[in-house]
């Protein structure tokens, strides 16, 4: 599948807005650049519950498209409790919370 079809058919599927290959970029950017890991995307889901997340990851099981850059199969419940935490936590405002899997903590 190409990366236009995908976001056509990932935007379709779920709620939240799903930026394409032009968009993102400034969500590539953490840590792991100084350790050059440099991640690629053809798409970028916004997702601002733990539904949105559990739908994407959903998608992308059934249609066979790595997650994320690391190509490791996260859990559904794993992201979709983090999620819930982070929208949840009073104080945890700014608070980027890293899912890989350990990747950026060797």
């Amino acid at each position: 599948m190409n990366a236009a079809a995908l976001t056509r058919e990932l935007a379709s599927a779920v709620e939240a807005p799903v930026l394409d290959r032009e968009g993102v970029a400034p969500y590539l950017l953490d840590a792991t650049e100084a350790r050059r890991l440099c991640g690629c995307a053809d798409a970028v889901v916004l997702a601002k519950t733990a539904d949105d997340v559990a739908r994407t990851l959903a998608w992308c099981y059934e249609h066979d498209v790595p997650p994320d850059h690391a190509r490791r199969r996260q859990r559904l419940r794993e992201v979709a409790e983090a999620v819930e935490y982070l929208v949840s936590a009073e104080f945890a405002t700014g608070t980027v919370l890293v899912l890989d899997g350990g990747l950026t903590s060797a």
